[in-house]
């Protein structure tokens, strides 16, 4: 059985997408053992955060005001 949640919750933020990719693969790296896929898609300025094993995806969605 498949689960759905999806809040839409916006945040305003002062940094650029490509900072926070960086902190993500900096995480990854420093203090989960590279347990998450971070995938970047740029045309469509998202990313994407999936675990393999815990079932789990996360869609980072960018929007310029």
């Amino acid at each position: 059985m498949l689960y759905k949640y999806n809040d839409m919750t916006d945040h305003d933020i002062d940094v650029a997408p490509g900072q926070i990719l960086e902190e993500l693969n900096s995480f990854n790296c420093d203090f989960f053992d590279q347990q998450l896929d971070i995938a970047a898609n740029l045309e469509k300025q998202h990313i994407k955060l999936s675990m393999k094993n815990q079932n789990l995806e996360v869609k980072i969605k960018f929007f310029e005001l």
